[in-house]
This record gives C-alpha cells, sequence and structure tokens, in this order.
C-alpha cells in the first residue's frame, strides 16, 4: 500500500489498524513481529524483548496510533528515570510531526505532549511520589519494567480503575525478581505475553550476538539477547558493562562545539580503616554541525564522563583533605558550575561544617546515608537510602549513561570496587550494599555520591524548598 498523503489522514486514520497506521502514515515499516505487537489489542500485554529489537519505537507509534485516533485519550508512559521517560516522548513527536502536528507540552507535566483532539501523552520518571493524581488512563506503557521499582508499579495500577484503560509492560528481563518477572511467570492468565529474543530480529546478525556471547558470557547473554530469566545474582554491578564505559577520551569530531559543562566532585570520607575518595563527573553538553531535517536545530549530545579518581592515604589528618576538597572545586569551578556531594554521615558532620564557606563559588550538598525507605531533605542535609544510590548508580550502567576516562591511574581499583560489592540480605530482612571481607568500596560510593547529584539536578528535585548549601 502507498503511503497515505497527510492532508488525507484525518478522514482515513479511523479505518486503519495500528500496523497500517504505522507503515503507510508514520512512514515506520515494522517486521513481523512489530507488525503482530501493533496490532495487539489486549488489555494486558507483557512485551520481554532483547536489547535494540525497537519496542520504544513499537510502542511509540502505537501511542500515536491511540492518541489520533480517540480524542480525548491519555497515554502515561513510565520507566526507571525521567531521562528514559524524556526519549520514549521524543519518539513519539517525532511520529506527530509526520502527521503535521507541531509537538508542545501539555502545560502542566514537564514530560509531555498535547494535541489538538485534547488527547495527552504523559512521561513520567520511577518516583512513586510523583506519579499520582492521574486518571482515566487510556493506555499506560511501562518501559524498562523490569527496572521500575514494585512501588511505583503498585501506584500507577489503580489509575486504570475508572478508564478500563490498557497495561503493557516492555522490558529485557533483569533476574527473577520484581513485578516484571512475577507478572510474566506467575501473573493471571488474562495476559497476552511476547517473548522476541535477539534471533527473531532480523536487524541484528549472528556474527554481533556470537561476539556479545563471548564477551559478557552466557548468563549476561541469556538475559539481555535471549530474554531468560535467571536467579539473581548478589552482585551488584556487571563486569563487562563497566568496562564497556572506560573510554580513551578521544575528542568527538562529529560534536565539536561544546555548549555547556558542570562538575559533580563525590566525596567519601573515610574513617579509621577506610581511604577517603574523590570522583570527578564532568556533564558536558556538545553540539554537532550539522542540523536537524525537523528544527533545523544542531544535534545535541550530552556526555557524563568520570575525569578523576583519588584515594587520600590512611589517617590523613581531615584537616588536608577539607583543603584538597577546596582547592579542587575552586579550581572546577572557576570554569563551570560546580557541586559538591559529601558523606556526611557520622564523622562527616564536623568535615561539612569546615567546607562551608560563604565565599565559595561552589554548591554543597551534604548526604547522610542511611536505611530509610526514601529519600528525605531536612536542615540542609539529604537522607539518601544506600540502596537508591546504587539503584541509581546500576540503571547508570544499565543505560550507558556514564563513561569512565581510560586515562586514570585508578580506574581499575574503580572497576574493582564496583564488581566486588554485594546485595547481602541479613536474618533482619534488611538488605546491606557492601563489599565482602576486607574490600573496599571507597571509590564506588564517592562515584554513586555523585552521580546522585547528577540525576537529582538533572531531574529539577533541588528546588526552592530543597536549596543547596
Amino acid at each position: 500500500m502507498e503511503r497515505i498523503a497527510t492532508m488525507d489522514v484525518p478522514a482515513l486514520a479511523n479505518s486503519l489498524c495500528a500496523q497500517a497506521f504505522a507503515r503507510n502514515v508514520l512512514g515506520f515499516i515494522p517486521d513481523e513481529l512489530q507488525a503482530q505487537v501493533l496490532d495487539c489489542y489486549a488489555d494486558r500485554v507483557i512485551l520481554n524483548c532483547t536489547r535494540q529489537w525497537g519496542k520504544s519505537t513499537v510502542c511509540a507509534a502505537k501511542a500515536v496510533h491511540l492518541a489520533y485516533c480517540e480524542p480525548g485519550s491519555l497515554i502515561l508512559v513510565a520507566s526507571p528515570s525521567a531521562r528514559q521517560s524524556s526519549e520514549f516522548v521524543r519518539k513519539a513527536a517525532l511520529f506527530l510531526r509526520k502527521l503535521a502536528i507541531k509537538p508542545r507540552g501539555d502545560g502542566d507535566n514537564d514530560i509531555s505532549l498535547a494535541l489538538p483532539n485534547g488527547s495527552r501523552i504523559v512521561g513520567i520518571p520511577g518516583i512513586e511520589a510523583t506519579v499520582r493524581g492521574f486518571s482515566s488512563v487510556s493506555l499506560m506503557l511501562v518501559d524498562e519494567a523490569s527496572r521500575v521499582p514494585d512501588e511505583l508499579y503498585r501506584a500507577l495500577r489503580p489509575m486504570l480503575a475508572v478508564g478500563g484503560g490498557s497495561l503493557w509492560l516492555l522490558s529485557t528481563p533483569y533476574g527473577k525478581r520484581g513485578f516484571f518477572y512475577n507478572e510474566w511467570a506467575n501473573g493471571e492468565n488474562s495476559w497476552t505475553r511476547f517473548r522476541i529474543p535477539a534471533t527473531d530480529c532480523p536487524r541484528i546478525a549472528a556474527s554481533f550476538l556470537e561476539q556479545e556471547r563471548r564477551a559478557l558470557g552466557p548468563r549476561y547473554f541469556a538475559q539481555e539477547y535471549m530474554c531468560e530469566f535467571h536467579a539473581t545474582n548478589d552482585a551488584l554491578f556487571n563486569e563487562a558493562q563497566v568496562r564497556r564505559a572506560i573510554t580513551g577520551d578521544s575528542e568527538d569530531e562529529s560534536y565539536p562545539n561544546v555548549l555547556s559543562r558542570e562538575f559533580f566532585v563525590g566525596v567519601d570520607l573515610g574513617q579509621r580503616r577506610d581511604r577517603t575518595a574523590i570522583v570527578v563527573l564532568e556533564r558536558a553538553v556538545a553540539a554537532s554541525n550539522h542540523r536537524s531535517p525537523l528544527t533545523f536545530a544542531p544535534d545535541h549530545r550530552t556526555t557524563i564522563t568520570v575525569r578523576n579518581l583519588q584515594r587520600f592515604p590512611l589517617d590523613t589528618p581531615y584537616t588536608v583533605i577539607v583543603e584538597s576538597i577546596h582547592r579542587l572545586a575552586q579550581k572546577l569551578a572557576a570554569s563551570a558550575r560546580c557541586a559538591v556531594i559529601v558523606d556526611a554521615t557520622g564523622v562527616g558532620l564536623p568535615i561539612v561544617d569546615a567546607l562551608r564557606a560563604p565565599a565559595a563559588r561552589w554548591s554543597l550538598m551534604p548526604v547522610i546515608i542511611s536505611h530509610a525507605d526514601r529519600e528525605a531533605h531536612a536542615d540542609g542535609f539529604w537522607r539518601v537510602p544506600k540502596r537508591d544510590l546504587m539503584a541509581r548508580l546500576q540503571i547508570a550502567f544499565d543505560f550507558e549513561e556514564l563513561a569512565i576516562s581510560g586515562h586514570l591511574e585508578e580506574r581499575e581499583t574503580l572497576v574493582e570496587e564496583l564488581t566486588a560489592m554485594r546485595a547481602t540480605i541479613r536474618s533482619s530482612g534488611r538488605t546491606r550494599y557492601e563489599s565482602p571481607g576486607d574490600l573496599h568500596d571507597d571509590l564506588a560510593l564517592a562515584l554513586s555520591l555523585a552521580w546522585w547529584g547528577v540525576d537529582t539536578h538533572r531531574h529539577g528535585q533541588v528546588g526552592e524548598s530543597k536549596r543547596l548549601l
């Protein structure tokens, strides 16, 4: 069938199924399995598929079809992070341009699209406290569902009660844990389940899969590419993923124009047996000389890179450590915005007082690492569960958001610390995140603090009521 001209879409859209709409109106040519997913109209769907199959693109096309053909529809997209939700909505926006609809927000939600017919597509981050209040949802899509917290899933489901909308879970497996695995393995028969391994994707070459099998090992390969659920490993970070983040630090000539940069300094304060460690992350936004054919704006790329790793010898006086942090922060702040995220747990409190400098050009974010269920902010201090620090960092490596400079002397120490960390369930039922035996986690924890600063700053969670010191 030839592609239908944009001017004919309003008259013909309602007569097209989602697959025909995607193919003939949006210009997206699905493969056989993608076409089956597009033409699935079940109320409960689980899409268990390989990485790089195109699940977000397929579901973005389906969301646009529903929003365009059914005026007043509300489509919600939930994911582990605001970045993931934004990426999904961006794909939907590109499809809307094929309908001659200029993408615009709904005025109420930061990640959203509003259509002239009253339909909305709204992206929400993976934070349970921010998602309540939606109702009469027509379609709810949970992207990367295996990484979405169970409490968020429980908060989302009641939103379908009034509108009787559909619920779709999209993900690659992440061990035998969480609601994604439970619904897949033990859920009701009302779920329509799709399993799409990499061997069924015509765009993934067999030679590439063989390389990945050798590089990742059979267990991780089976999870990422063959859609298999394996018993949860207590290791928090996969070594292949961490090493894949190490870069050669060569300049990318395709993005020569640096528009902005900022630095985040994570400080894990050592005690008698632990070293103090400092990690510096650089967040840079660069533009290419190429312009988008849709917006005519230069293409942008954001990179977040570990630029400095430092450990102090045992028994280094805190006065020396404070002075070193001051010098480093002053140097970084001379060229860009800089935030220092310091471990204020226990012995860290007097160090925080020493780091406060009224004339300082950097921002100070003191963090008390807790065992609570959620983050809190009071009296100038953040209280953050260690579980959340580690989970955010896991997501960063999972989605390749973080790079590690290959020229850092301590990079192998960082790799060893990350891959040694374990999640151990104690007899009390509480999970401990730590390295076994005499192994240290100083750099790993400093990195998690720096990344928490990036993630918190990026998602706008530091506002008038949560001001930096």
